[in-house]
């Protein structure tokens, strides 16, 4: 598997390689090495991935749809930090108790990134039929996957799940998909499925291949989880990664495999961790 890297590419093979560092050297090996783990690497691999995909979705502003980014997209990593500030005051604030308060530079990432492709006024290519009918399917897919493998999950610990009673499980579903959507959605999905993929692309290399490369590098990405959770690491993770992977290559949407793996994620620990 030959890559033909150009002049042109190399800057954003380093950045892809830079966001890729963050989450498999520094967030997968580290905890092997050190325990406890040192609070900086966590919030290194979140902020660094959050700033460096800022500036891949600026570099490539005119060419997003090479990196399956549409509008969508676009506009969730822009303005995902700025809601997070504002939900707490909403009518449905109450359910929403569990997310933690958003570092101030992420804020001003967003609004930056927000402004700057507003008055740059990029080129977006239009979705297709067939794509919204993809990214549709993908996240009803994932949603009906995310209680199945939660079920399953369950087998792990079947001593440990808690039992809710009347409204309590929609503030838990409504924690763990913000919470969801706003970190390994908006964390992974721009790095495994977005950028790594358009580079890969333009370097020459087919859909299918990708599709299998990125889902192998988003299951290495989550080594941590084999001595902890082995169902997690042999079932769930690789089915989410072709799950996630297929959302985004048929609806070019990056945003459609933020949505499938936020409801993927928040319907497994439902069902995995809760009796309704």
């Amino acid at each position: 598997m030959r890559l033909r890297i150009g002049s042109e590419l190399a800057p954003g093979f380093a950045l892809v390689g830079a966001l890729l560092f963050l989450r498999i050297p520094l967030l997968v090996v580290t905890p092997l090495l050190f325990r406890p783990v040192p609070r900086w690497v966590g919030r290194a691999w979140v902020d660094g991935t959050h700033l460096i995909t800022a500036l891949l979705v600026w570099m490539e502003r005119d060419r997003l749809h090479e990196h399956n980014m549409d509008l969508a997209s676009v506009l969730v990593l822009a303005a995902w930090p700025i809601v997070l500030v504002v939900l707490p005051f909403t009518p449905a604030g109450h359910l929403l108790s569990a997310t933690q308060p958003v570092p101030i530079a992420h804020v001003l990432i967003g609004a930056v990134l927000g402004v700057s492709l507003l008055l740059s006024r990029p080129r977006m290519r239009p979705k297709r039929a067939g794509e919204v009918a993809w990214l549709v399917a993908g996240v009803l897919a994932s949603a009906i996957l995310g209680v199945a493998l939660g079920t399953l999950m369950r087998l792990q610990e079947p001593s440990r799940f808690t039992s809710l009673r009347g409204r309590a499980w929609t503030s838990v579903l409504a924690c763990d998909l913000v919470s969801q959507f706003t970190s390994a959605a908006t964390l992974e999905e721009p790095v495994f499925r977005g950028f790594l993929w358009g580079c890969l692309r333009k370097a020459g290399w087919r859909d299918s291949r990708i599709f299998l490369v990125q889902a192998g590098l988003f299951w290495l990405a989550h080594l941590y989880y084999f001595p902890r959770v082995p169902i997690s690491f042999w079932i769930v993770v690789p089915v989410g990664g072709l799950l996630f992977g297929l959302v985004a290559w048929r609806s070019r949407s990056v945003a459609g495999s933020m949505a499938a793996h936020a409801l993927f994620n928040a319907a497994a620990i439902l069902f995995a961790h809760y009796r309704l």
